[in-house]
This record gives C-alpha cells, structure tokens and sequence, in this order.
C-alpha cells in the first residue's frame, strides 16, 4: 500500500467526533496495484502473409503440396491488422490490433483452440471471447495466450519423447485439451497474484515472465527444461499423474528469483525458448548495463550456449542436460534479444549477432556447418556474418532457420532451405538450398512494405508487413515503406 505523506498545515481537517473515527476505520480501505501494459506487447499492425510448406494446412489458405517460395498475403484476413504472428511445428497463430486471435493448421489434440476447418484463420473464442489476448506463443501441439489482465491460457497438449504427456494439471487423465483454458500459476508462500507480461513456448513447455521478475514455467520436464530439479525417468501410472500435476501448473524457478551476485542483486528482465531449453536474461537493481544470462535445458550440441567443461561441477544429475539455472559466461554481453531454435540459438548484441550450438546446414550463419561445441565439451559463440550495411532490430529462429529484422524493415534469412523458408529461389541453384549466411527475403509481395515480424515453425513461416504494398503491373515501381 502507498502511503500518503501529510502535511500537518496544508492538509490540515477539520475535527471528527470519536464515532466518526471509528465508522471511517471499520470501513477500510484497499489499495489494487495497478499493472502497467507489458513492454512486450506488440502495438503496430501490418498485413498477415505465410511462405514455405503447405501440404498441412499450414499456410493459412489451400495450396500444393509443393508450398510457396515468397511470402503471400492470406486471402481470407487481408481486411484484418495483425501485430503478432507465431508459428508452431505445423500451425500458426495471429493476434489482431482488437486482441482477438485466429489459427489455422493442423489440429491434433486441440492446438488450435477451435473447432472448425483447419485450413484458414478462424477466430478462437470460447473462454478468450471476452478477453483481450495481448500475447500468443505456439510449440509442436500447443498454443498460448496471454491476456491483458495477465493471466495466461492454453490449449492442445505437451508431449513427451514416448509419447503424448498431458497439459491439464487437474486431470492427467485428459491427454489433450481442446478450448483454451486458464493455466494455474501457483505464487509463493509471500508473492501476490502473478501477473504476466511476456510468454514464450518451446516444443512442448511455456516460460513465463511476471512484472515483478519471477520467471514460471509448465510443461513436459524432460532433458530440464522446466528449470526444475527434478527427472522424468520411467516411472509408474500414480507417479506419472503426479509428474503432469507437478508440470502442467506454472511453477516459479525459484533460483531465478533476486540472484545476488557479487553483491549485487539482479532481476529477469526478459525471457525465450527453444525447443528444449529456455534462457533468462538478468539485470542489477542498481545498474542496468550490468546483465547476466542465465540457461537450462538441452545441451547436447552445446544450445544451451553451455560448454560441458564450464559445468561439469555445477550438475550433480551429470550428463548435457542442465536442470536447473546455470551462468552462460561464453556469450557476449550486453544482450539485446535472445531466439532459439531445435538445437541451437542465437543472441542479438548490438549491432552483432552470435550463434551457438549445432551447425548444420548453416544454421549458426558463419558460412560454416561445424557445431560451436567441440568433440572436448568446450562451446564457443560464434560470430554471425551479419552484412556490414545492416542494422539488426530483431532476431527470430524457427526449427532449422534463423531470420534478421534490420532497422529498415528488411529481413535477411539463413539455415535449412528444403522447407522453403528462406525466401531464396532466385539467389541459390536449387530453391531448397541451404544458406549458411544471412541472405536478403524478398518478394513481390514485400514491395514497398517494411516487415514488423517475422515466426517461423517446423517448415512454415509467417510475418507481418506493413506499407501499401506492390503498385499495379502497369504502374511506375514504388519504393520501400519507411
């Protein structure tokens, strides 16, 4: 509560009689802290367009299995503003300037939110009809939705590398969930009511984010992403529904919580996910340009930004996989955005980009295919050949592809082209190449337009642009929208 300070001669009352005193106190007063709108939450709007693989519905309109090569504005939501777009393995959800979400793909066990056709955007309602969704996030089966009151809902479901694992912690039994429905967010024993302002989805977890710096997280445990100490293992049917109990519900990483660190008190100041493991960015109550960055989860190929000779004393469960919070020391810093894909990430520092982990077909941009981690355990980040005219603003990863957004709204894309989210026909042999440096994504479509951003999924992708667009065939060429 706020307390008000007096000054005995400006705010000086007149005299209250004993009775009045008594009937002012007994009835109170209550102070609501009043949330302001998350820093995350994207406001400028643009037209919706899709490219890549469309053999599941993925493309927002019906196409060939043979999918598109540039991105194309979907047909049926060319009258509505978009200011977020995220893809999932094979579906994707938009989040409209209104605050209403529409999806489309492949609805197995629910991750749409909706019944109806899967093949173009239909609004999700449901519980969401009266809310004003401000976020979206979506993995391989699930997607979620942030609102402005700050809580958060879900729909689909979280699986596990045996097989499906739950997503409601209230009934293990029921597998799949296909409306959206309010996940559970459990405080600590002194916290208030949690009140998220950012949400990212892995393959099969969510990482949350609250105004006061606490960092939640709910899904599949395995391989630590949960940031959590504890394994799946093989276990029994009892001991099974008391893993999705215990995983489904939004659960706060407890160690994430005011670090102090060489006396120094630091707070999570921003959140992201790759498929298997997450990342906190941290930074001092006293200095904001001191920052520390913090990661757990998968590390077999070193994405975690973790070389195995930096932990081999911290993680007493041995083996890659980091299940609780540990320093990343290698990165650079300070850094401006993180993004994450299936085994690899990449960090936005200044006005360079650094990647680390698997490098297959190019996905770390060196104009290299070896990975960051050596055969020794040791892990490197390493420099990203961003071109020397470009201004990076945002950094964005999808399962085997990375994307730049410049300055100027340009977006350069590099990584596994077979998908065809690269936007590259013209520029390689074969338009399912791979491109092992930031290569410019263009398109007719883009013309005299600036991309907002961009999502990609396991073989789609989907972005935002804002401008007029293209002029007539006939007409003079127009230039970029600035």
């Amino acid at each position: 509560m706020v307390k008000r300070v007096i000054d005995p001669v400006k705010d000086k009352a007149p005299s209250r009689s004993k009775d009045e005193h008594v009937n002012k106190r007994a009835k109170g007063s209550t102070t609501r802290k009043v949330h302001t709108p998350s820093p995350f939450n994207r406001t400028e709007a643009g037209k919706l367009m899709t490219f890549g693989m469309g053999d599941n519905n993925q493309l927002g309109y019906p196409t060939n299995a043979g999918g598109r090569k540039k991105p194309y504005i979907i047909p049926t939501t060319a009258d509505i503003d978009f200011v977020q777009v995220e893809c999932g393995g094979m579906h994707t959800a938009a989040l409209s300037s209104e605050g209403k979400v529409y999806t489309w793909g492949v609805n197995d066990e629910g991750a749409l939110g909706r019944k109806g056709p899967e093949a173009v955007p239909i609004l999700v309602e449901g519980e969401l009809a009266e809310k004003t969704v401000v976020q979206v996030s979506c993995g391989d089966s699930h997607t979620a939705f942030l609102c402005s009151d700050g809580s958060v809902y879900h729909c689909g479901i979280f699986r596990a590398k045996d097989g499906k694992f739950g997503l409601q912690y209230d009934n293990p039994d029921k597998k799949s969930v296909p409306l959206p429905v309010q996940v559970t967010l459990v405080p600590g024993r002194h916290d208030s009511k949690p009140y998220v302002i950012k949400i990212v989805s892995g393959a099969d977890h969510v990482v949350a984010l609250t105004d006061s710096g606490d960092v939640y997280t709910w899904g599949c445990p395995e391989q630590g992403r949960l940031g959590r100490s504890f394994k799946l293992g093989d276990v029994d049917d009892m001991r099974f529904s008391s893993l999705i109990r215990e995983s489904c519900k939004g659960v706060k990483v407890f160690s994430l919580k005011d670090l102090t660190m060489d006396g120094f008190t630091y707070k999570v100041v921003n959140i992201a996910a790759g498929a298997y493991h997450s990342f906190a960015q941290l930074e001092s109550t006293y200095d904001k340009t001191d920052t520390k960055l913090f990661a757990w989860g998968a590390n077999n190929k070193g994405q975690s930004g973790l070389g195995n000779d930096q932990i081999k004393d911290v993680d007493a469960e041995g083996g890659t996989d980091r299940y609780r919070p540990v320093e990343v020391t290698l990165c650079p810093l300070p850094v401006t955005m993180l993004a994450a894909g299936n085994a690899f990430s990449i960090a936005l520092v200044q006005k360079s980009v650094y990647a680390t982990g698997k490098g297959e077909d190019g996905v770390l941009g060196n104009n290299s295919e070896s990975h960051s981690m050596g055969d020794d355990g040791v892990n490197t980040w390493v420099s990203t050949h961003v071109p020397t005219h470009v201004t990076p603003k945002e950094i964005s990863c999808g399962t085997e592809v990375s994307y730049i957004l410049t300055t100027d709204g340009d977006v350069y894309a590099w990584g596994f082209g077979e998908n065809l989210q690269l936007g590259n026909a013209e520029k390689v042999d074969e338009p399912t190449d791979s491109l092992l440096v930031p290569t410019l994504l263009d398109g007719h479509q883009l013309t005299n337009r600036k991309v907002l951003q961009i999502s990609a999924g396991g073989q789609h992708t989907a972005l935002i642009a804002k401008g007029p667009g293209p002029p007539p065939r006939d007409a003079p060429a127009a230039t970029k929208a600035k």
